[in-house]
């Protein structure tokens, strides 16, 4: 508990030093158990390589599980199975992500309702997410078609009105 409270404030002191500052922030955990090794905090002043990182990061966590699999096929002693070679799908195997834009749609609505911000900034208050720049794209098209925000093009420098 103490340690989320101490990522908050150093978030909260790195936010208030630069309100444009975009924070990401990664957490690393140890490989035998569910605990945080590290936390990494980034900091930006382009919101758009924030979320650009998401897609980085997956992707590097996918070809990490496939260099582990490597590996272990090729230590491994012939004739011995491994308890997924049976068809059983592995449960560390990292998926594709198949996120739900009618939820980052009101994510972003909640976050931004009666205001009248640049896109820049919406992309900024999403940046600490697990989306992509493509995901929050097609959010906008969908709050834009449910008449929630208006905005004439989807640009980082054009200015928007939500409802």
């Amino acid at each position: 508990m103490m340690e989320g409270e101490l990522i908050e404030l150093y978030q909260l002191t790195l936010q208030e030093l630069d309100p444009e500052l975009a924070l990401k922030t990664i957490r690393l955990l140890f490989t035998d158990k569910d605990r945080t090794m590290f936390y990494l905090l980034l900091t930006t002043h382009d919101p758009t390589g924030a979320l650009a990182l998401n897609e980085i990061l997956d992707n590097a966590e996918s070809r990490e599980y496939e260099l582990r699999e490597e590996h272990k096929n090729v230590v491994k002693k012939q004739g011995q199975l491994s308890l997924f070679e049976s068809g059983m799908d592995d449960p560390a195997k990292p998926t594709a992500k198949n996120p739900d834009h009618t939820h980052i749609a009101n994510l972003i609505y909640e976050r931004c309702k009666e205001e009248r911000i640049w896109f820049r900034e919406v992309l900024r208050r999403m940046s600490d997410d697990p989306y992509y720049y493509g995901d929050i794209r097609e959010a906008m098209k969908k709050l834009k078609k449910d008449k929630r925000v208006s905005y004439k093009i989807l640009r980082n420098s054009m200015d928007m009105s939500f409802s």
